[in-house]
């Protein structure tokens, strides 16, 4: 799905106030699905929290988003979904996704909530909800969805799921520093003092601290 207009809206506003990253809610049908944009990554993270459900959205470089959502996830939330017009026995996450890029879309400065005010403790709670089973969405480390620190590989290559992983959640820039310079992520399955780094971080190099 394109996003372009609301990215660029939700940099606008990222610019406008001064920070790194925001907070805004969305409704579709009885969902209240809770987002937080990361302008500096160009990652959404995606929370219900009624449903204990969370997952992280990259933007790509030409500002389209993946509209798949991990299994055990679109379990949890898939009595709230649509039906598809073609197939009304199946259900779609289009409409669910065109809700979020409507509300980027439209989004203003005085809707937005700074991040900052939500507690290390909720974004740990945030966090927890991402861990999932489905091996398309996080191979390895789906019972680890804490940032722990960065490895310098000197004996083998960074592998392409932790790359995956490190493009997931801290974006393109990222994940390409990590594969020119053979660095991988490591995560850890329970908070860290690095988690929630790069939801205050102005600038990629101060939050995650590159060895």
């Amino acid at each position: 799905m394109n996003v372009t207009e609301g990215i660029s809206n939700l940099n606008l506003i990222c610019n406008s106030i001064g920070f790194n990253s925001i907070l805004f809610n969305v409704k579709h049908n009885d969902l209240d699905i809770r987002i937080i944009y990361i302008k500096e990554n160009t990652v959404l993270l995606i929370a219900i929290r009624e449903k204990n459900a969370a997952w992280f959205i990259p933007v790509r470089e030409d500002c389209i988003i993946d509209t798949y959502i991990p299994t055990d996830m679109f379990l949890k939330i898939m009595g709230s979904l649509d039906y598809r017009k073609d197939d009304k026995n199946k259900k779609t996450t289009y409409y669910f996704f065109s809700s979020i890029n409507k509300s980027m879309n439209t989004l203003a400065k005085n809707q937005v909530e700074k991040v900052n005010n939500i507690s290390k403790d909720e974004l740990d709670s945030i966090l927890k909800a991402t861990k999932t089973t489905d091996t398309k969405y996080d191979k390895d480390n789906g019972n680890k969805p804490y940032f722990d620190t960065w490895v310098r590989n000197n004996y083998r290559n960074v592998s392409e799921d932790n790359l995956r992983k490190t493009r997931r959640v801290f974006g393109e820039k990222v994940a390409k520093f990590c594969r020119d310079e053979n660095i991988s992520s490591r995560w850890s399955s329970k908070p860290t003092e690095s988690s929630s780094e790069i939801f205050y971080s102005s600038k990629i190099e101060e939050g995650i601290g590159f060895p």
